[in-house]
């Protein structure tokens, strides 16, 4: 629970980051973002009235490639530690969508959203484990310096948020920072 309040919060995603470079695992908080992404991108899509479209299924090949080449691949620069049994199933839907005939649907078409939903699949079960890995890291990180000032400041923002609501004021914004209401 704290491990998602942190990572929703821009401040203590930034300082989580930052310990995480000390650790060597940088790349995984960076793919729960991409990943997160991505999961965004098609819930915007789903409902949106245009729908599945040819186009959208391409972003989201070219969004997927982007993931695959920069977390995945072999040869990844920022290679995430996951096993075999996670990584088979991405490598296979990738392959599969980098053939010209992965794409080749009709607009509004429900083989189209299949498509993305199956790009997705694999992104998300791997960006579970990944989380797990985070939540591991986490329980280090609370232990830091770092966490005692992200945890004091944004504890400091809602006591000041709170108290100016109650007169009528201020919130919170998912940055940490103080805004008008």
């Amino acid at each position: 629970k704290d491990c998602k309040l942190i990572l929703e919060s821009q401040q203590g995603f930034r300082a989580f980051e930052e310990y995480l470079k000390t650790e060597w695992s940088v790349q995984h908080i960076h793919y729960w973002e991409d990943v997160k992404h991505l999961q965004e991108r098609l819930k915007r899509y789903e409902s949106d009235k245009k729908g599945p479209t040819r186009a959208r299924l391409m972003k989201v090949v070219e969004q997927e490639n982007i993931l695959f080449q920069s977390y995945i691949a072999a040869e990844a620069d920022k290679l995430i530690n996951i096993g075999q049994t996670l990584r088979t199933p991405i490598i296979a839907v990738h392959e599969r969508a980098q053939e010209p005939e992965f794409i080749d649907v009709r607009d509004g078409d429900d083989e189209c959203w299949e498509r993305m939903v199956e790009i997705r699949k694999g992104h998300l079960v791997a960006q579970k484990d990944v989380f797990r890995m985070l939540r591991g890291s986490f329980r280090r990180f609370k232990r830091s310096e770092q966490y005692k000032m992200v945890e004091a400041k944004l504890k400091g923002n809602m006591v000041v948020a709170l108290t100016q609501n109650m007169n009528g004021g201020l919130r919170v914004n998912s940055s940490g920072e103080i805004t008008n209401v």
